[in-house]
């Protein structure tokens, strides 16, 4: 187990050997397994950014199990003595358990390099929420039947849509906030990957990032670009950590970098 980072023992153990949940000591968040696999990366006869589908391998990794929310960041603003006008993350919401919000890209990587993770990959973000079957959302293929309303871009309390629920155990990675990711952002960036290639990533360098989650047809498979200054009321973010590396490169901020916690 990665220094800095704890497994629930209750949760398990996958027949990997890696724990099924484990816990941030620096931010208390729970994470869940994503074990390694061979996956389909984006879907064809979908929107021009979404396609065409790729067979690509990822190395296990860990997901927080919801959004990064106000509790937590601020946790992380107090221990990195980082409370500043430059540092908002402030929804203007005092609720400690909706997801932080107003959070620039640069401010979310900041936090998950306190905390010992990383932003994940587009690749990890839809694998979390696919799986290895290519469903169109995270519970299936079923359209959404909510246990209340629910809109696109509604920002409500982590666990508030119990069904919006990957089988690896993350939450609301159909709905609730527009979620950054380590990616820069390519409309074309499907048709530049390679069947069988291995940790693929976004360019490194361009004008937007990459944003998963909350379509509003609630679809794994929706991305945008968003530039990495944005601040908005519905744009928050959530962690990785990978602990399995695979050998035609890493992520930026991935692998063994991010395996220890950061000092402050």
């Amino acid at each position: 187990m990665p220094a800095g980072f704890f497994a629930l023992k209750d949760a398990g153990t996958h027949a990997s050997g890696w724990p099924i949940a484990i816990v941030g000591e620096r931010d208390g968040a729970t994470m869940v397994l994503v074990p390694g696999a061979t996956f389909t990366l984006g879907r064809d006869n979908a929107a021009r950014n979404e396609g065409p589908s790729r067979s690509v391998k990822l190395g296990t990794f860990y997901m927080d199990q919801h959004e990064v929310i106000n509790a937590q960041f601020d946790r992380y603003r107090r221990a990195a003595h980082q409370a500043s006008a430059n540092e908002k993350g402030d929804s203007g919401d005092s609720d400690p358990n909706r997801p932080v919000v107003m959070v620039t890209h640069g401010e979310a990587a900041a936090y998950a390099a306190w905390a010992g993770k990383a932003l994940p990959t587009e690749a990890q973000w839809e694998l979390a929420a696919r799986t290895t079957d290519g469903r169109l959302h995270p519970w299936g293929a079923d359209p959404p039947s909510w246990e209340k309303h629910r809109e696109a871009r509604q920002v409500d309390p982590v666990f508030s849509f119990l069904r919006d629920m990957s089988p690896y155990g993350a939450f609301d990675l159909a709905g609730n906030v527009w979620e950054w990711t380590a990616d820069g952002y390519d409309i074309k960036m499907y048709q530049s990957i390679k069947n069988g290639q291995a940790n693929p990533t976004g360019p490194t360098r361009a004008a937007e990032r990459s944003v998963r989650g909350g379509s509003k047809d609630w679809l794994s498979t929706w991305r945008a670009g968003v530039k990495p200054e944005t601040r908005l009321p519905y744009l928050g973010f959530r962690c990785v950590l990978s602990v399995e590396d695979l050998p035609q490169g890493q992520a930026p901020g991935q692998g063994k970098a991010a395996r220890g916690p950061i000092p402050f």
